[in-house]
């Protein structure tokens, strides 16, 4: 990668991921929306909210991790 940056060489990434947090109530229809998700091709992450985790939380971690969509399944 350094050669590449020497050589002012950009290669543009897609980030497009998706994450999809959900309480446990709500795990069948987080995972049918990953399912369809996954169907046209965009790539999801699931995880189920632990109680001790707010929102904030998610969201920085879909921060850092590049997520380009942040899903929250709580009933809200």
């Amino acid at each position: 990668m350094a050669a590449i940056s020497r050589q002012k060489i950009e290669i543009t990434v897609k980030h497009d991921n998706q994450l999809i947090v959900y309480k446990p109530e709500y795990r069948r229809e987080a995972v049918k929306k990953a399912i369809a998700l996954r169907a046209k091709d965009c790539n999801v992450e699931l995880i189920a909210w632990a109680m001790d985790k707010s929102k904030a939380d998610y969201e920085a971690y879909a921060l850092r991790n590049q997520i380009a969509e942040l899903t929250f399944m709580d009933g809200e």
